[in-house]
Formats: C-alpha cells, sequence, structure tokens
C-alpha cells in the first residue's frame, strides 16, 4: 500500500445552464438515474422550465407505437401481447408485463402516455388492479381497482392522462351510479395525492360516452356514442379545473363514422365515409376561440379496407394498423386490438 496520499483533485462546478443542455441531449434513463443522486437534482428536472423545454426537444425526436393485440376464442386460451414498434424505422418489439398471466387472467390497456403505462389486470385469478407501469425503468405501481371496493354493477369507463407540463398524473373513473341509471360519477386519482380525492357528478350527456379517448394539455377528451340519429358532440374533462364541456359536431363535419386523434397538441376529429372496399377519411381540427369552436379541415386521405381502422397522427404522417381476422371453421374468434402512442 503507498504511503503517498492521493492528490485532491478539484471538481469544477458547472452552472446550472449548462447541466441543463448535457441534460437535454440524454435519454429519459440516464436522466432518471441523475434525479436520484439527490433532492435538489429532482428538484431541478421536475421544474416547470425544464419539463417544458425538454418535452419540445423530446417532440422533434422519434416516437414509439404501443399496439395491443389480443384474441378469444370459446375453444382457443385466449392470448394478449403488447408490441413496440419505432415510427421511423418500423423496428418492433415485445414488452414484458410486470405481472403474471395465465389462461384464466386477462388485462386492460387503459392507456400510455409519456412512455408510462396504465393497465387494468386479473392476475391468477385474483380480483383485479390497477398498475402504473414504466418499462424503460422498470418501475411500477399497484393501485386497487375502484371497481373492487365498490357495488357498482352498471357501465364504465377509465382514463389516463399526465397534467399539463409535469410528471404528475391521474386516472379518471366515471360509473353508473346504478344498474339502468342516467346518473354518472366522477372519481380520479392523482400520483401526487395517491388516493381518489377527487369525486364529481357528472352532467347527463356523459351517459352517452364511447370507451377510446385522447388527451391533450391535461384535456380528456371522449366522442358520444349516439345512436338515436342525435347530433354528435365531443365531451371533454379538464385535470386543472375538474370541469366538463360539451362541443357539438356540425352535421356537414360528422360522416358515418369518427374518432377523434391529437395533432401537434391540437384536438382532431377524423370524419370517416366507407364504400365496400374503401374508405375516406377527413380531417378538421377543433379550435376554441372568443368567437365559439371553430372547424377547419386540414386534409383528406383514403385507404382500402374496413373502416374501422385504429389511426394516431404522428407528426405529419396518419398511421394506421390493418387487422387480420383469424377464421377458423366452426369457432367464432374475436379479434381485437387498442392504439396507443407515447414518446
Amino acid at each position: 500500500m503507498s504511503d503517498i496520499p492521493p492528490i485532491e483533485v478539484e471538481v469544477p462546478q458547472l452552472p446550472d445552464e449548462v447541466i441543463n443542455e448535457i441534460l437535454y441531449l440524454c435519454d429519459a434513463l440516464t436522466i432518471v438515474t441523475f434525479s436520484a443522486t439527490c433532492r435538489y437534482s429532482r428538484q431541478r428536472i421536475t421544474s416547470f422550465d425544464f419539463l417544458n423545454q425538454i418535452s419540445k426537444i423530446w417532440k422533434r425526436r422519434g416516437c414509439s407505437l404501443f399496439i395491443h393485440f389480443g384474441f378469444a376464442s370459446p375453444i382457443i386460451t385466449s392470448v394478449d401481447w403488447i408490441m413496440k414498434i419505432d415510427a421511423l424505422t418500423g423496428k418492433t418489439g415485445y414488452l414484458n408485463l410486470p405481472f403474471l398471466l395465465t389462461q384464466h387472467d386477462w388485462f386492460q390497456l387503459i392507456g400510455v402516455e409519456m412512455g408510462v403505462f396504465c393497465i387494468r389486470y386479473s392476475s391468477l385469478g385474483r380480483r383485479s388492479h390497477l398498475v402504473i407501469w414504466n418499462p424503460l425503468i422498470q418501475i411500477s405501481r399497484v393501485l386497487d381497482d375502484p371497481l373492487q371496493l365498490s357495488s357498482c354493477e352498471g357501465s364504465f369507463i377509465y382514463a389516463f392522462a399526465h397534467f399539463p407540463n409535469s410528471v404528475h398524473y391521474a386516472i379518471l373513473h366515471i360509473f353508473e351510479d346504478e344498474p339502468d341509471s342516467t346518473a354518472y360519477t366522477l372519481s380520479m386519482y392523482t400520483s401526487f395525492t395517491r388516493n381518489w380525492h377527487v369525486r364529481i357528478s357528472c352532467p347527463l350527456y356523459v351517459q352517452w360516452l364511447d370507451p377510446s379517448y385522447v388527451v391533450a394539455n391535461g384535456v380528456v377528451y371522449w366522442l358520444a356514442d349516439r345512436e338515436d340519429g342525435d347530433q354528435s358532440y365531443i365531451v371533454s374533462f379538464s385535470l386543472m379545473t375538474l370541469t366538463f364541456e360539451q362541443i357539438y359536431v356540425p352535421p356537414e363535419v360528422m360522416s358515418h363514422y369518427g374518432c377523434l386523434l391529437v395533432r401537434d397538441g391540437c384536438l382532431c376529429l377524423a370524419s370517416n365515409n366507407h364504400t365496400f372496399y374503401s374508405y375516406n377519411s377527413v380531417i378538421w381540427q377543433v379550435s376554441d376561440t372568443d368567437e365559439g369552436v371553430n372547424w377547419s379541415q386540414l386534409f383528406t386521405y383514403n385507404g382500402i379496407g374496413t373502416l374501422y381502422v385504429p389511426a394516431i397522427i404522428v407528426d405529419h404522417d396518419v398511421i394506421q394498423v390493418m387487422e387480420r381476422h383469424l377464421q377458423l371453421v366452426g369457432a367464432q374468434v374475436i379479434a381485437y386490438s387498442q392504439f396507443f402512442c407515447s414518446i
């Protein structure tokens, strides 16, 4: 062992601006590791300025598409899997879920945002739970399913969204107060309170919501699923103000079938017309101005196949998932997919 003591080298103190510029070039795993070094680092990367700037930088990078596929049949064991697809290169991979699935279990992908999954599942034949899971850093948080804690037997929907410019998230649960009732209630879980502290009575127009939804700037949007020929409308719920709003869709905008999309942080509606072999989609952007809601037509595109094709806008491209249904003689096979996009 040497008797010569080590030479102390003074480490230079980098200003915060330089450290931020270095972090802007790093991936998410490196940033999370840096935040674990001390409390000051955590406060820095969770500040509004840092999150706002890095979100703008990451939006210019490629994104990943997460697609949930599944088959269900009376004679085939239920099979579910999630694929991750790079939107630019097309490279695919599979995700290993943070819970065990057997032939008697199931899971429902509630939503994916900012690379974080919200999944409702039942494992090993037990009661259902919710799990918030980040597959990049392999960290998950398991929550009790509110349906297991209540006597609700009516219809219900879930939604998952992040607060604007924040790493905190919320889970929305809208459920029917009584079976065949027109009264609905919203309960909300937030990551900073870690409980379902918000409970709000919903307006009457919430009872016709389609389970599919999109999120833009801390606002969750649903399209009402009306079958009685009434005028279609969009329902929004703001995480910041905890209020609902109703947006009517003009008759000249809505066609046979519509779905909601998000483009550059703005709400869009895809209005689809279908013939025997093909379909035509018109993309409308919805803008809330001082004079009211403005509908502006962005572009149209055509496709070959079924009308009900999962689609999403990535930058200036429309990416779709074409389904092929498994055909078996004498068996009823159901194919389904859920389509999510995350950076």
